[in-house]
């Protein structure tokens, strides 16, 4: 009778633990992350069962932008981030991400991006405590709608929720995320305003994109010393360029890419989400239209042709996103299809070397954009890699 409890015990033992196992296995997914590129941050009712319908765990957020003014000769910000309602999401998990172009580190002195690094950690830290601040009202005011009837003072019970949620949040920040394009030329300048950077965030960590071409070429752009990096696997081609089909990506160009050996850093990978239309006037860009929709080219046939694939001639003078077009204008209209989009995370999600912590990143969210791709095939991505 022991022996016999003894083995049935062992069973269930075994049993448990391959249980847990594949519980472990399947709860242990990559995070499902957006970038927030809008200079508005706002997410309405609508936005917030999107956010739930796929699961999104984390946003990076764009605070600003840091260009080189050629008129002060001076790195400006830029399109600063601005904050209001309606906003109806707890913003639990977030990076902030400052995008920082290359002409910086090309012309700045020493002294300059010394100076610079001071400057973006005080902007950065002005900016997280607008949003931190925001997201406190946002849970005393649900707190508050509930509650009312059971609180005697409600100014008091609302001072004490936000002090709460303000600790909340400081608590959360556990990255920064800087942008830029860096080259061969200006790796190491805009390393080292990287190491001054990292000296000045304390235990937070600091991420920097990668693209794929950095990704490749190890040895000529360097590896950055940050915690982490974002592949971005996305505007691989200048639009400003007629004669190419399609600037943001496609299987065959990123494939060309992801052949090189392991990258020394902890990987997190982002796909695009996103379309534009590129206009060019006797072959000469011209500028870009914003976010696209090619059945709307094609369904207004008095005003567009259609000629090759994705391209259409303006028939009649019109206007377009404050963009005036004239007639014999060309209009490229790029976007990744929903059919390649999963073609392309399913080759990411084999070749690169991701790990349960890795963020997989969509760019970018905007409901323009998410709307143009069937919900399914968006899970579906980010299925891929779990």
């Amino acid at each position: 009778m022991g022996k016999k409890y003894l083995a049935l015990l062992l069973v269930s033992l075994v049993a448990l633990v391959v249980l847990l196992s594949c519980y472990t296995k399947g709860g242990a997914k990559h995070s499902h992350s957006f970038y927030f590129w809008k200079t508005q941050l706002s997410i309405d009712s609508t936005e917030a069962k999107m956010i739930g319908d796929f699961a999104v765990q984390h946003f990076y957020i764009r605070y600003f932008d840091v260009q080189w003014s050629s008129a002060l000769k001076k790195a400006v910000p830029v399109g600063s981030l601005e904050i209001s309602y309606p906003f109806y999401y707890r913003l639990e998990n977030y990076t902030p991400c400052v995008f920082i172009t290359n002409s910086v580190f090309e012309n700045a002195s020493d002294d300059e991006l010394n100076e610079l690094a001071e400057n973006l950690l005080n902007k950065i830290a002005r900016i997280d405590k607008e949003v931190s601040s925001l997201m406190a009202n946002y849970i005393v005011d649900k707190e508050v709608q509930m509650n009312s009837n059971n609180w005697d003072s409600t100014e008091k019970v609302r001072a004490v929720v936000h002090e709460r949620e303000l600790k909340r949040l400081d608590i959360a920040k556990n990255e920064i995320q800087i942008d830029c394009d860096w080259t061969a030329k200006t790796a190491s300048r805009y390393f080292g305003f990287l190491k001054k950077i990292k000296k000045g965030i304390g235990n937070r960590q600091l991420s920097c994109t990668l693209r794929l071409w950095q990704y490749q070429n190890q040895g000529l752009a360097g590896i950055p010393p940050v915690d982490r990096c974002l592949l971005m696997c996305y505007s691989l081609a200048n639009p400003k360029k007629i004669d190419i089909e399609n600037s943001i990506a496609s299987y065959d160009q990123i494939k060309m890419y992801i052949n090189a050996k392991k990258y020394p850093l902890k990987l997190d990978v982002a796909l695009p989400l996103y379309s534009w239309a590129i206009l060019f006037r006797n072959g000469q860009f011209k500028g870009i239209l914003g976010a696209a929709d090619e059945r709307a080219y094609l369904e207004n046939k008095s005003f567009y042709l259609a000629m090759d694939k994705h391209r259409f001639q303006v028939k009649r003078d019109t206007v377009v996103a404050d963009t005036y077009l004239r007639y014999g204008d060309e209009i490229r209209v790029e976007q990744v299809s929903e059919d390649e989009l999963v073609k392309i995370a399913d080759l990411l999600a084999h070749e690169l070397d991701l790990d349960k912590s890795s963020r997989v990143s969509l760019f970018s969210w905007d409901t323009i954009y998410i709307k143009q791709y069937d919900k399914e095939k968006i899970k579906k991505v980010y299925g891929l890699f779990d």
